[in-house]
Formats: C-alpha cells, sequence, structure tokens
C-alpha cells in the first residue's frame, strides 16, 4: 500500500490534487492524501492547479510507504528562461530500505543508503543552481521520503542486529569486530537524519527565495 500525503513548499495539505498512475486517475481526499495498491514499480504523475506536476517513480517494496509529495507553485517560462540551464540529470529513486542477511551485506546497505542520499542532494543542488525546477521538485520529493521514512527502518535493524552481541560484546574478535561496526552504523543513521533535516531546511528556503 502507497500513502501520498499532497503538500505544499510551506508544509500547506493541497486537496485539490489530481494522482494518475497505471491509466488511472484519481482526487485526493479532504485530507490531501491518497492510497494506492501497487505490487511493482509504479510511474506517478500528481497534478494540482496552481502548482507544476509533480511526477516520479516508486519502486517495489516490503514496506508500507508514506511519501509526502511536495508541490512547488507554477512558475512561468518567462520568469525561469534567461537563468534555466536545463540539465538532462536522471532523478535518482528513494533508496528503499530491505532487510540484510548478514553482517557484510549490513555493512553495503548502509553504504547504498548514504550514497544514495549523496547522490539525490547532488541533483538538488544542481537543480537549484540551473533553476531546473521540475528536477528538483522530483529529487526532493524522494530525499524527503528517505528521511522520515526509510531511515527509522534501518535504525531498527542495525540496533536490533546489535543486540545479539550486547551481553558480551567481548566473548571473542568477532563478536567485538560485529558490535563495533554495527554501532558504528548506527551512529551513522543518527547523523545522517540530523544532517538531512539541516539540509532539507535549508534548500526549502532557498526554494521560497525563488518562487
Amino acid at each position: 500500500m502507497i500513502t501520498l500525503t499532497i503538500k505544499s513548499l510551506k508544509g500547506t495539505l493541497i486537496r485539490n490534487a489530481t494522482v494518475i498512475y497505471n491509466n488511472t486517475t484519481k482526487e485526493v481526499d479532504t485530507s490531501g492524501k491518497i492510497e494506492i495498491d501497487a505490487n511493482d514499480d509504479i510511474e506517478i504523475t500528481v497534478k494540482a492547479e496552481g502548482y507544476s506536476d509533480n511526477i516520479f517513480t516508486i519502486k517495489k517494496s516490503d514496506y508500507d510507504i508514506q511519501k509526502d509529495v511536495l508541490m512547488l507553485p507554477t512558475k512561468t517560462v518567462e520568469e525561469a528562461v534567461a537563468k534555466t540551464v536545463i540539465d538532462a540529470s536522471p532523478i535518482i529513486d528513494a533508496f528503499i530500505f530491505n532487510m540484510p542477511t548478514t553482517i557484510d551485506e549490513a555493512k553495503q546497505v548502509y553504504k547504498n543508503l548514504d550514497k544514495n542520499i549523496k547522490a539525490q542532494k547532488d541533483i538538488i543542488d544542481k537543480a537549484l543552481k540551473d533553476d531546473a525546477m521540475d528536477i528538483l521538485q522530483a529529487q526532493a520529493t524522494n530525499l524527503i521520503y528517505v528521511a522520515k521514512a526509510q531511515l527509522q527502518p534501518a535504525m531498527d535493524y542495525y540496533v536490533n542486529a546489535r543486540k545479539q552481541y550486547s551481553s558480551n560484546p567481548f566473548k571473542s574478535w568477532v563478536s567485538f569486530r560485529n558490535y563495533m561496526e554495527y554501532t558504528s552504523m548506527i551512529a551513522g543513521i543518527y547523523l545522517l537524519r540530523a544532517n538531512l533535516t539541516k539540509y532539507c531546511n535549508t534548500i526549502l528556503e532557498k526554494i521560497q527565495e525563488k518562487i
């Protein structure tokens, strides 16, 4: 199940939005939300009067997805054409946390999460610089989804995985090493979450200056 909440940059709910997916068109409910059943990758287009369309893809996941969709007020071509440098950079998919089965996989998943966030931020920074607001809009939606919905499952996994070593982390060198590696991943998630909060606030302020 995918639950989308349609919002403006200031966090105001947008209740007149239309969501299009799999040749289906639906209106959001009075709370600005819509629920979608999907068993595979799905491309979604969100439209609302007075706002630019937001088009993004949601990847199949083992988790129910709850995603805020940010809508930017319409900006005319005349306003943007002087500064806009269209960049063909693709939108980076939002990171989806899937449970690792070994500690090596756990380390790789953390590295992939960190890499995904950095790649998304690079696209946002470039889009903001080039005034490519459609790219920025879609990428910001993905990044905020990762910050709100994906970091917590990752944190929960690493905390629970570390528990098997917590009673006696000095039992063996392997136990100590695994305990410390999970600890470092937990600390990393905390830092990612804190830094993303600051980053998203900064980006929203910069967008508001441009529109």
